[in-house]
C-alpha cells in the first residue's frame, strides 16, 4: 500500500465490505461499525509494507493510522500488526 485508495482497496477486501463500499472515509466509518457487529471473532490484522506510503504521503499515512486507532473503540476486539522500525500500541 502507498496511498489512501490503497488502503481502502485493501481493507474492503480483507473485512469483506460491500460491494457499495464507497472507498472514503465516511463509508470506512460506516462499514467498520457494521464488520465489527458483524461477529465477535478477536480477529488480528497484520499490515505490511507499510513504510514506503510514510516516506511518501505522512500525512495520509497518519490520518490513516488514526482511522485505525478508532477502530479498537468498536465492540470486536481487533489488533493491528505493523512489522518494522516503528511499533504503534492503540491501547
Amino acid at each position: 500500500m502507498k496511498s489512501e485508495r490503497d488502503f481502502h482497496t485493501a481493507i474492503a477486501r480483507l473485512l469483506e465490505f460491500p460491494d457499495y463500499y464507497g472507498k472514503n472515509w465516511d463509508a470506512f466509518h460506516d462499514s467498520v461499525a457494521d464488520w465489527a457487529r458483524r461477529d465477535d471473532q478477536p480477529t488480528a490484522i497484520l499490515w505490511s509494507g507499510w513504510e514506503d506510503w510514510l516516506r511518501s504521503d505522512l500525512g495520509g499515512f497518519l490520518h490513516t493510522v488514526a482511522m485505525l486507532v478508532e477502530v479498537n473503540q468498536l465492540p470486536r476486539e481487533t489488533v493491528i500488526f505493523m512489522p518494522g522500525p516503528m511499533h504503534l500500541d492503540f491501547r
